[in-house]
């Protein structure tokens, strides 16, 4: 009792003071073990092999026939509206080329796009650059479908500027590592469909996805083109700069190229006509490409669309792939040093 009050006051403050630093401690430690355990598990994840029957996969195949084909060759360019939009033995019949069609998924970047197939170009080599509108505008380095594509095709990293691109890559990977494991649990779980269309395996040989026959679709009209924030965003100078350089690459290997925007269903193009022509112009200005086509005359009815704004249904590829003809054969009898160069189009039939 002979302490002082300010003594036992002291104390009583001290001890509390005491384990909150404890339990900071502690606190701290399960955090870091919780952190070591989360990237451990991403570690684990990223070093499992890739899934090889992915859509996005595909891109093996895709490679390995642009490398096996011969000059003159036809080349398409561009995201899944390729995919879905092309009757390639047709064209290939028709023009009297063979047919690369490298169309695959938006999101691996306009870069990959370009810099994947310019040193398979030869003389005589005709491209057709097919990129969604999105890619001018936020996707021209390429968001979490990119670092899918190069799991599955290594020698694409010699594509990848890693100073422009380091980046939007790192910003991507937790989106990267989410979708893959979910197709390592879908895999576990899932049996294999047949009629699955997102799969490497609903791809023909020309590189057409044709395994969408009958499918259910959804109303395309009601959907957003430019969904994400960056797609939303100004045209992309970097995406200019690329095709202005891939068109002068492909020249100096004695390719052509051109360019054909994609078609999207009526209702998208009225609704979004303000941005879609700014590419449009911008394109005319700065790209020193024939352009095939002004983007009000690559539209259709939206019932010829299946689940996105790009995708058409079987009866939509075939209009299109009539359209895409006319214009290519069109554009060869309207220039005569392209056409001295290129195989002898075909009549149809």
């Amino acid at each position: 009792m002979n302490e002082h009050p300010h003594q036992i006051g002291a104390y009583a403050q001290g001890a509390p003071a005491g384990a909150q630093r404890r339990d900071l401690r502690k606190f701290l430690a399960r955090m870091l073990a919780l952190a070591a355990l989360v990237v451990a598990g991403h570690a684990v994840i990223l070093a499992m092999p890739s899934e090889k029957g992915s859509y996005l996969s595909a891109v093996i195949d895709k490679q390995a026939r642009l490398r096996s084909l011969a000059s003159p060759k036809l080349v398409f360019v561009g995201g899944s509206n390729l995919s879905f939009a092309l009757d390639s033995p047709r064209i290939e019949h028709e023009m009297g080329m063979p047919v690369a069609n490298m169309g695959l998924g938006i999101y691996a970047g306009l870069r990959f796009m370009l810099d994947s197939v310019v040193s398979r170009l030869g003389p005589g080599d005709l491209v057709v650059i097919s990129a969604e509108y999105q890619l001018y505008r936020g996707l021209y380095n390429g968001e979490d479908e990119l670092l899918e594509v190069l799991e599955a095709f290594p020698d694409g990293l010699r594509t990848v500027d890693w100073k422009a691109q380091a980046l939007p890559l790192a910003r991507a990977l937790p989106t990267f590592i989410k979708n893959k494991t979910n197709r390592m649990l879908a895999m576990l779980v899932q049996k294999s469909d047949p009629r699955c269309v997102y799969c490497r395996k609903a791809f023909n040989q020309y590189g057409d996805l044709v395994a969408l026959d009958g499918q259910p679709g959804k109303d395309v009209a009601t959907m957003a083109l430019f969904r994400s924030k960056s797609e939303q965003g100004p045209i992309e100078g970097d995406a200019i700069r690329g095709l202005r350089r891939f068109v002068a690459a492909a020249t100096e290997r004695g390719a052509r190229v051109v360019l054909m925007f994609p078609a999207v269903p009526l209702p998208l193009y009225e609704k979004n006509r303000e941005k879609i022509e700014e590419v449009y112009e911008r394109v005319k200005k700065d790209v020193p490409v024939p352009v095939l086509g002004s983007p009000s005359e690559n539209t259709m009815p939206a019932q010829y669309f299946w689940d996105w704004v790009y995708h058409l249904v079987p009866a939509g590829r075939d209009i299109r792939t009539g359209v895409v003809l006319e214009r290519l054969k069109n554009y060869l009898a309207s220039s005569p040093s392209s056409a001295a160069s290129a195989a002898v189009p075909r009549r149809a039939g």
